[in-house]
């Protein structure tokens, strides 16, 4: 969905566990597109590969279950990050 920049339509709120080595990053953003418009895209696309400077990853993202929230609409899905060559603890896994 497009977003429009400004103190009215975007906040952001990072956490850390420096002994989990954990971050949890919330970004909450005001848009004029329904939710309906990203979950088809999710559902036609639940697969893309990327390159950067001759790297290249495979990012998966899988619908979950919508949370009960008060609000007109919501989604909840899971993207997953895997780097065609790697080791082990380099695949990263997000639930937005």
């Amino acid at each position: 969905p497009e977003t429009y920049p400004g103190p009215d339509r975007l906040a952001v709120a990072v956490g850390t566990d420096d002994a989990a080595r954990a971050t949890l990053t919330v970004e909450l953003t005001r848009t004029d597109q329904p939710l309906v418009r990203l979950r088809n895209q999710v559902q036609q696309c639940e697969r893309i590969r990327v390159s950067r400077s001759g790297t290249a990853s495979t990012v998966t993202t899988e619908l979950e279950q919508a949370p009960q929230v008060d609000a007109d609409d919501a989604m909840a899905l899971r993207r997953t990050v895997a780097p065609d060559v790697g080791g082990a603890g380099l695949t990263q896994s997000m639930s937005s």
